[in-house]
């Protein structure tokens, strides 16, 4: 446990959250709404949204690639 528990908002950016969690060696991130709880997102959460991402990328790039072929 912590005394200052470091969150983040709706508004923040998957980088954002990645860049929290790893400087303060967290796995889990509370997400508040004004002084509301909203959620808590986990570091699996974020891998697999950005391995989301990234399959999206590569399915692009091989699009493209089979385009300009």
């Amino acid at each position: 446990m912590v005394r200052e528990v470091v969150s983040c908002t709706r508004e923040n950016t998957l980088g954002d959250i990645l860049l929290l969690m790893s400087s303060h060696e967290i796995r889990h991130l509370p997400v508040v709404d004004g002084d509301r709880l909203a959620g808590i997102i986990s570091m699996r959460d974020v891998v697999d949204c950005r391995l989301g991402e990234l399959e999206t990328e590569n399915e692009n790039l091989k699009q493209m690639l089979s385009e300009a072929a």
